[in-house]
């Protein structure tokens, strides 16, 4: 997940905060401001404890929708809704974090705040994603897509994108996955933006070692890690190592896996990146049963269980249902075997159910049927545009030929008269 960042106007003295400073303490700065300048304050000593300290960073982000409000302030109000939203998504509380996105999407409709309405459909699609329910995700990335390129908004339509595939990369649609990253890429070029490009090349990456294109996923990696140059933050080195991971996995290296999945399991929990946790615990638990260490893989299996199950990873958690089943079977324990397999059928059935497959059906074909519709608009402008074009060269040719015509007779009128005029003279 991204982390937040605003942007503040002051137009008065404010407090310097340090990275130090407490809660109680930033609070007292804040109470000793302007209450014209509250509301600013707040969200930037709010800003300084993201990832730090989220729990504290939360409570500042009611502080400053409390100031909005009391200054009736629709786009403060707006911000720190958003803030909040933000953080209760880092702190993996989604149910939440997606009701308070909503609340933003009605004051962003009202009065217009096209930047507010497109940054809550993507938290909302986010945590939607984090939960497993891939087609309300795809349904609102789809609609921050349709508005940020009616606005125009290139480097953030390529964000929305990479976005989308990643859903399709959950849906194990690797086709679709790669139409949205390579979109995605397309833009970023467009715009020239390395934002979160080395994140794009890691998905790519992951994407192609699914689908067996193993030849471009370590170069895919390789200019991942080139775009920091070794200053690489540490949830990008995480997703580079788990990527490493897959790779060297599937191509039978699995000393080499195990040792990159270990180091992004370390770095996930240093973190607190619970799905690269549990992701990060379920490729080592799949290691050791191929090495025949059975114990080990459902300890890891165990692991990544209560994580997934806590948090309501239930995607992961069908992978996790399936990896039991697997390792059960091969200690020919059948009666756990069949539990799993049971545990992984009734899942599925849920995770997976004919609803779903129908509204994922229905929110690609609605998405498509806006592209066409704006495909044949475009086409039907520049047929326009061509006919009067078109109209217009006739128009220009026909005018000339009697601006010629007119003058060729103006031409031969004078040369009559002048010889007329002469011949009267010489009589």
């Amino acid at each position: 997940m991204r982390a937040i960042f605003f942007i503040a106007a002051f137009q008065f003295a404010i407090p310097v905060f340090t990275q130090g400073q407490s809660l109680d303490s930033l609070r007292q700065s804040i109470e000793a401001t302007v209450d014209s300048n509250k509301f600013e304050v707040t969200m930037d000593a709010m800003r300084l404890l993201l990832d730090r300290d989220n729990e504290a960073a939360l409570e500042l982000s009611l502080l400053a929708i409390s100031y909005a409000s009391k200054d009736n302030d629709s786009l403060s109000i707006a911000k720190g809704l958003y803030a909040q939203s933000y953080i209760l998504g880092q702190l993996e509380r989604y149910d939440e974090s997606i009701v308070v996105a909503r609340r933003i999407i009605g004051i962003a409709k009202r009065n217009g705040f096209d930047s507010e309405y497109g940054r809550a459909l993507n938290n909302i699609a986010t945590s939607y994603t984090l939960l497993g329910k891939y087609d309300k995700a795809l349904e609102h990335y789809f609609q921050s897509l349709i508005l940020n390129e009616r606005l125009n908004r290139i480097e953030s339509a390529s964000i929305t994108l990479n976005n989308i595939g990643l859903v399709y990369y959950k849906l194990s649609n690797n086709e679709e996955a790669i139409k949205y990253y390579k979109k995605s890429l397309e833009y970023k070029k467009k715009t020239n933006s390395s934002y979160d490009l080395d994140r794009l090349y890691i998905n790519m990456a992951l994407c192609y070692t699914n689908s067996g294109e193993l030849s471009l996923v370590e170069d895919l990696i390789k200019q991942a890690l080139d775009i920091c140059k070794g200053s690489c933050s540490d949830i990008i080195l995480v997703e580079a190592k788990f990527g490493l991971g897959v790779v060297y996995k599937a191509q039978g290296k699995l000393e080499l896996s195990e040792l990159n999945f270990k180091e992004a399991l370390r770095l996930a929990r240093a973190l607190n990146e619970k799905r690269f946790e549990i992701e990060s615990l379920k490729n080592i638990s799949i290691i050791f049963s191929d090495k025949a260490v059975y114990d080990s893989a459902l300890l890891y299996l165990s692991a990544a269980t209560d994580i997934a199950i806590k948090y309501k990873y239930s995607q992961i958690l069908l992978d996790i249902y399936k990896q039991y089943s697997e390792v059960y079977g091969k200690l020919n324990d059948y009666k756990n075997e069949a539990l799993y397999a049971k545990k992984y059928s009734n899942l599925k059935d849920s995770a997976f159910s004919v609803e779903l497959i129908r509204n994922l059906a229905t929110i690609q074909a609605d998405y498509s049927e806006r592209e066409n519709l704006s495909t044949i608009a475009d086409n039907e402008r520049v047929i326009r545009a061509q006919r009067y074009l078109n109209f217009a060269i006739a128009f220009i040719g026909l005018m000339a030929f009697a601006f010629i015509y007119l003058i060729m007779r103006n031409t031969q009128t004078d040369t009559g008269g002048r010889k007329e005029n002469k011949g009267t003279r010489a009589r």
